[in-house]
């Protein structure tokens, strides 16, 4: 074989796989069994107002983990009914600490939501201070019911962070 297809077979294969290489991985298997064990928490919820919030970030997760690779304009405006929904329920909160998880977790589904495409370093940057600001928080939860939802949440957003 020549020179001169060689080099057209690897002008042709490297591309691809650089492609390749960019594609956001999928969600495996964890994502989806954190969200149903969320999910069989959050029913168990009996302060309306807090399953109201969980009801909406669960909404989010549905959302996201349906979608791979980039969020389209239609996905981000279906999400953004339930960030809304989410957002006005926490700004009500009083307890500081409940506050500050989901001002965390909001503040993660606003990076999420504005990133066009594969996210950036300061993206990436930012996700993981937040994330590690939340997992810090979520170790002071007394509640076992509690802690349990959080952590499956923080599930969510390990496996999502690693996807990037």
């Amino acid at each position: 074989m020549k020179l001169s297809h060689y080099m057209l077979a690897f002008a042709i294969a490297v591309p691809t796989l650089a492609r390749a290489q960019d594609a956001v991985k999928p969600a495996g298997p964890a994502p989806q069994v954190a969200l149903a064990k969320l999910q069989g928490n959050v029913a168990e919820i009996g302060f309306a107002p807090e399953q109201q919030r969980w009801e909406a970030n669960i909404d989010l997760w549905k959302a996201r983990l349906d979608k791979t690779g980039k969020l389209t304009k239609a996905d981000i405006k279906k999400m953004q009914n339930a960030f809304s929904r989410m957002e006005a329920n926490v700004s009500k909160l009083i307890a500081p600490g409940e506050k500050e998880r989901w001002i965390a977790n909001r503040d993660l589904w606003q990076i999420v939501m504005g990133m066009s495409g594969m996210p950036s370093e300061t993206d990436a940057a930012m996700m993981s201070a937040v994330f590690a600001k939340m997992q810090a928080n979520i170790a002071t939860i007394a509640d076992a019911e509690e802690k349990e939802r959080w952590a499956a949440n923080a599930e969510l957003w390990k496996s999502t962070i690693d996807r990037m």
